[in-house]
């Protein structure tokens, strides 16, 4: 899980690949498979964590998360966020939108919030 969180952290979901967390973990891609069956499935465990995160409001601890937010509502938001209904079902487009708005404190912030939302 360690493996798959800083993988899906420094490439988001389209640029993780099984072969990456398992090179990472030091384990066969096979044994990802065994034990996750999926990359899909491997990314709901991540997004899992992620969304306690935030709902727990630990976010400021967690600086690269909030770097994986912005990277996958702008390059994969309709996964990231059916991902993230799918781990708690809530308002995540509002709660991500004042999330952003607290992270970006520049004039730029409601350009990029437009952009990402």
């Amino acid at each position: 899980m360690n493996s798959a969180g800083k993988i899906f952290l420094l490439y988001g979901f389209h640029g993780a690949t099984i072969q990456k967390i398992a090179d990472d973990a030091g384990v066969s891609k096979s044994a990802v498979h065994y034990y996750f069956r999926s990359k899909e499935k491997l990314y709901q465990r991540v997004i899992d964590v992620v969304a306690q995160i935030i709902l727990n409001n630990h976010i400021r601890e967690h600086q690269a998360i909030v770097l994986f937010i912005i990277n996958e509502m702008h390059n994969n938001k309709i996964m990231f966020i059916n991902t993230l209904n799918k781990s708690i079902r809530t308002d995540w487009p509002g709660i991500i939108k004042r999330l952003l708005s607290i992270i970006f404190s520049s004039t730029f912030h409601e350009e990029a919030i437009r952009i990402l939302i």
